[in-house]
Parts: structure tokens; sequence; C-alpha cells
């Protein structure tokens, strides 16, 4: 499991702890619970999709594998998603992504990334 530790950026102390709490404890705890397995078949042919808190280099890039999405620090996706961090409180819950939000790729995998990301944080709802 990941740990805050393995990543140096997570600056816990700030307004982002939420946004690093997610990544770093959370989707972990997602992934053992199977959801990661699901989500990857769906991602299978996607490419690497980052969300980025605006106006910051506070970043996360959910890459498909085989069998589950690594969750891995930093901007280094194929398509890129901004939004503040409000708008992000609320996306966590209710994964809504708009193409207004993309900085970077194709609109289409943006869609077939939503699928993606309902399954990987709300199988109980995808299913």
């Amino acid at each position: 499991m990941l740990d805050y530790t393995d990543f140096e950026c997570a600056d816990l102390s700030s307004e982002y702890f939420g946004f690093h709490d997610f990544h770093l404890r959370e989707i972990p705890k997602l992934l053992c619970a199977g959801n990661g397995l699901v989500a990857a078949n769906l991602a299978r042919e996607l490419g690497s999709l980052s969300i980025q808190l605006e106006n910051s280099d506070t970043a996360y890039t959910y890459c498909p594998r085989s069998h589950t999405i690594e969750i891995v620090a930093g901007t280094e996706g194929e398509i890129t998603v901004e939004m503040d961090l409000d708008h992000w409180n609320q996306w966590s819950k209710e994964v809504s992504l708009e193409p207004s939000m993309l900085r970077g790729g194709e609109a289409e995998d943006l869609i077939r990334w939503q699928e993606v990301l309902t399954a990987l944080f709300h199988a109980d709802k995808w299913a």
C-alpha cells in the first residue's frame, strides 16, 4: 500500500491534504478491494489520465496496467484534467468529467475515463 512517505510532493500541512489523502490512502484501499481490476479492464486501450489542481503543481496520474490502475504523483498523463479544489471535493464524490476541464488530450478519451473512474471509486454504483 502507498504511504505518504512515498511522495515527497505531498504537502500534508496544506489545503491540499484531502487531495493527497484520497490518492495515497483511499484509492489504494479501493484497488485492494478489487475495483482496480474492473477499472483496468475498462481502461485497457486508454492512455493515462492526470488530475491536476488549478494553479498548482499538485497532481496525480492514473496509469492503466494489466490488472489495476497505478497512481503516480505528477502530470505524466496523455490526458490532463485541471480543476479547482472545491470542484475536486465535489468531483471525488460524483465523478463528473467535463470537456471544459480538459487541458490536454481528446474529449472522447475523457468520456471513457469517466466510466473507468466511476468503476474505481464507486464500484457498487457501476455494477
